[in-house]
């Protein structure tokens, strides 16, 4: 996929309520397009996270996410095939930023498997 940056930074800007709403700041950051291989790096901080995404033109795609009370660090590589992968990966990042007791139902709650091919996976959360 030939990804178009403003896609993603209009995509990240449709979400702003959303992340406001969960105590996140962010700044989003486009590369030099005279970079071999262009990028957008938003990056997200809370009291309890801290997370940078990196979408590249190609469609590939790579989340780190910190979590600050263990202090581990778990990367997650996507491979972003159309605008719904992109979606989802947002997504994925807004429940990341929301803190379990404000999200809308604790039995829907989910983790993404890590370093998976294609579009995330969902797994139960083991905090339900």
């Amino acid at each position: 996929m030939d990804l178009d940056l403003d896609d993603v930074a209009d995509a990240t800007a449709a979400r702003a309520t959303t992340w406001r709403a969960a105590g996140a700041q962010w700044t989003v950051e486009r590369s030099p397009t005279t970079w071999k291989k262009p990028s957008v790096t938003a990056v997200w901080t809370t009291t309890h996270h801290a997370l940078q995404l990196t979408v590249w033109t190609s469609g590939e795609a790579e989340l780190d996410h910190l979590t600050v009370s263990t202090e581990v660090i778990a990367t997650v590589a996507y491979d972003l095939s159309s605008l719904d992968d992109l979606a989802n990966l947002l997504d994925d990042v807004t429940h990341r930023l929301t803190p379990p007791h404000a999200r809308a139902s604790p039995s829907v709650r989910h983790q993404i498997a890590l370093h998976g091919p294609g579009p995330p996976q969902r797994l139960g959360d083991p905090e339900t």
